[in-house]
């Protein structure tokens, strides 16, 4: 984006607020746009950014605003903005300024940030000049700061700093032909699994959990009740994130791929995190029977108090498009992927259980048991074109093939 092309949609932007315009407004953000105003709590989507708009201009009525630009660096843009308006519930008069800023996303607005004051009557073009000029300082010394701010996002390198693979476990079967529909017929097989942990600037975001810790004083491991399969977990993961420094209270941002018990097994562990989650995933989970997408209730227990952020899409979780939750429903209602720039390697994207195999990728092949076969061919099918556009790697969790190949924790990947 050009200098020109910023303070272009700038405009743009201010005139969709005179008259409200709330379609055209929402359909300038991305569809996991995030918004963080003010003292509000943060929200996602642009459901909720909607919901957002239609509040204020129900009570924002004969609104006049000026936004101005102030910076373009790289994908930022930072502004200032004034605006007058009448209150529709109390009639007073009403005025405001104040700051944003917009990361930009393929010529959408991904990410906003604002900070303002509001006051009762019109700003004053006339009168107590020093009053005009204390204003004046406040606006230009947030505007400093939001230059500042501004200056750090365009140094951001849009990758994280390392990830993790951990062995989470592995999962023994006799006849692979439930994953292979028609091939490996009585064949065994032995399932790999991780969990990854991904170091972002100062935070750490966990993706799946893996089987559960306590199969771990179980020799002979696990086995289903309809006797298909056999968890073992060979080290707590509680272990393999002491052995790299970090406790489960240490965790700030948590998802998986979804909740299956070898996906989700410690999932109680991260109560204290933000955890992301596709809503048809949560209402199966949460919802009255989550045994019918064989999910175990137990698994989540401690999570019904946690900070859930419900997506109804994709999303960029740290904003800056070093991590992307990509959803990939097939398998179960709302299974989502992850993208992950890492900073030597390049881009990958971790599978879950959006294929199992190698083999299964390459022939765009599901399981019979899956929630839905079409949509996972889908899903599979728009991850191609994805991968391709953003030239990343697959990493499939559940080929031991595939994961003999990748280092694992302690060690990291860069």
């Amino acid at each position: 984006m050009t200098i020109d092309e910023a303070r272009a949609f700038v405009k743009h932007v201010e005139s969709l607020f005179m008259p409200w315009n709330v379609e055209a407004l929402v359909a300038g953000f991305t569809e996991d746009c995030v918004v963080r105003f003010g003292d509000l709590p943060e929200f996602t989507g642009r459901k909720e950014l909607e919901k957002f708009f239609r509040g204020r201009s129900a009570r924002q009525k004969g609104y006049q605003l000026r936004k101005q630009l102030h910076a373009l660096m790289g994908h930022t843009i930072a502004n200032s903005w004034q605006g007058e308006w009448q209150d529709s519930q109390t009639g007073a008069r009403m005025s405001g300024h104040g700051v944003e800023i917009w990361v930009m996303r393929e010529g959408k607005i991904a990410v906003w940030e604002a900070a303002f004051n509001f006051k009762e009557g019109q700003e004053k073009r006339h009168g107590n000049r020093v009053m005009q000029i204390r204003e004046m300082k406040k606006l230009i010394g947030a505007s400093l700061l939001l230059l500042a701010a501004c200056a750090v996002l365009g140094d951001r390198t849009a990758s994280v700093e390392r990830m993790y693979v951990i062995n989470c476990g592995e999962n023994h079967t006799k006849d692979l032909s439930a994953w292979t529909p028609g091939t490996h017929v009585g064949e065994p097989a032995v399932f790999s699994n991780h969990c990854y942990l991904i170091r972002h600037a100062n935070e750490w975001m966990l993706w799946d959990s893996g089987n559960p810790d306590r199969v771990a004083a179980l020799p002979n491991g696990l086995t289903n009740p309809r006797g298909t399969i056999t968890a073992y977990m060979r080290k707590p993961l509680v272990e393999s994130l002491k052995e790299i420094g970090v406790s489960p209270g240490d965790i700030h941002r948590f998802a998986m791929s979804h909740s299956h018990g070898d996906h989700s097994g410690n999932a109680n562990l991260f109560s204290t995190a933000t955890l992301y989650m596709q809503t048809p995933e949560y209402d199966a989970v949460f919802g009255p029977e989550p045994q019918k997408y064989n999910f175990i209730a137990a698994n989540f227990e401690k999570l019904r108090d946690a900070k859930i952020v419900k997506l109804n899409g994709d999303h960029d979780v740290f904003g800056d498009g070093a991590v992307l939750i990509k959803s990939t429903p097939g398998h179960t209602p709302g299974h989502q992927s992850l993208f992950v720039r890492l900073p030597k390697t390049g881009p990958v994207l971790l599978s879950g259980d959006m294929t199992h195999l190698v083999e299964n990728w390459q022939l765009k092949r599901s399981p019979a048991f899956n929630f839905d076969v079409p949509q996972s061919v889908r899903s599979m099918e728009r991850m191609e074109a994805f991968m391709k556009q953003t030239g990343a790697q697959l990493l499939i969790n559940h080929d031991p093939a595939q994961a003999a190949s990748i280092p694992k924790a302690p060690a990291s990947v860069e």
